[in-house]
């Protein structure tokens, strides 16, 4: 599930920059900027805060920021919605980069192909309706994202120390 939510969510963002209201230019920008950031910041955090703290920290900021990007389109506040593209991208970024951390604390060595093989099979299959549900109306593409952190966020809690 945690697998499926990353995928999901990271390239949804990706696809639902486009349709963002304000400048395009400083969305994408945005969204670049809070990529990269976030990768290094994943290497810090998953060293101070552990992988349980960080998969739940990453995906409370990005349904957050999703729900800032959602009451910003709303209200038509567009100058919320890059700082709302930022929490969302980090976030999501920094779940997806504890995606490739975590295997080797929960999985003896023998295993690590398969278990990260497999996951990394079904994120990339639920990415497939990534760029369907960012064309849909609005509120429908951020709700799905809203809606899979939950998920992600119960299946994190339940991550045991190893």
């Amino acid at each position: 599930m945690i697998a499926t939510s990353c995928s999901f969510c990271f390239y949804l963002i990706n696809f639902y920059v486009k349709y963002l209201p304000g400048d395009i230019y400083t969305n994408q920008i945005v969204n670049s900027v809070a990529e990269s950031a976030s990768n290094g910041v994943a290497i810090v955090l998953v060293a101070v805060i552990g992988v349980k703290r960080g998969f739940v920290s990453s995906f409370v900021s990005c349904l957050i920021a999703c729900i800032v990007v959602m009451y910003a389109e709303a209200y038509e506040h567009t100058w919320i919605i890059p700082f709302g593209v930022l929490g969302a991208k980090s976030g999501i970024t920094i779940a997806f980069c504890f995606l490739y951390f975590s295997p080797s604390r929960y999985f003896e060595q023998c295993y690590l192909g398969l278990v990260m093989g497999a996951s990394n099979t079904i994120g990339r299959a639920s990415t497939i309706a990534a760029p369907i549900v960012a064309e849909m109306r609005n509120p429908i593409p951020m709700v799905s994202c809203i809606l899979l952190c939950l998920a992600a966020l119960v299946c994190a809690t339940i991550l045991e120390k190893p």
